[in-house]
């Protein structure tokens, strides 16, 4: 079982990977919320969803899988002039279009802004978003703010009768 260590006053998960409850259900560990910093939860949280699968992004070896190499050659098919409008703004009204066709009904992140509320601006505030979404193409980047997400997770039905 993965353990919970002290390290200079502070408490660290390591190797986070485990369940939660595990450390819970534990009779030797015992938790508090003044032990336990909200950065750090966040932190090892968003490492678990990024190892959970096995590991984390990084450079894989090939030649121990030939079976892909092919895969990851550039292909003699594809004209690489579809990508050339691929940075291109949007125009105002195709960004209004895009807007107008987001789904209904669905979680708002962290900042609370709903599809529907998007939806729901006036001509002048598309616009200035528009103005906005150009300008952190031109700069090549976004809001940290905008990175957040918030992770819902929702048992599927045959894991609630086991």
């Amino acid at each position: 079982m993965t353990k919970c260590q002290k390290t200079d006053g502070e408490w660290n998960w390591v190797n986070f990977n485990k369940d939660i409850s595990e450390y819970l259900d534990d009779p030797n560990v015992k938790l508090t919320t003044n032990k336990i910093r909200e950065t750090e939860v966040k932190e090892q949280t968003n490492l678990h969803f990024q190892t959970i699968a096995g590991a984390i992004n990084c450079e894989k070896d090939l030649s121990q899988h030939p079976e892909w190499q092919d895969q990851y050659q550039p292909k003699r098919d594809v004209q690489y002039t579809i990508y050339s409008d691929l940075m291109k703004y949007p125009t105002l009204d195709e960004w209004i279009d895009n807007v107008k066709s987001l789904p209904n009904n669905k979680a708002s992140g962290p900042s609370g802004i709903s599809y529907e509320m998007l939806k729901n601006l006036n001509k002048d505030n598309q616009s200035f978003l528009h103005a906005f979404i150009c300008v952190c193409m031109d700069l090549n980047d976004i809001p940290d703010e905008w990175k957040k997400a918030t992770i819902y997770p929702i048992p599927k039905a045959e894991t609630l009768l086991r």
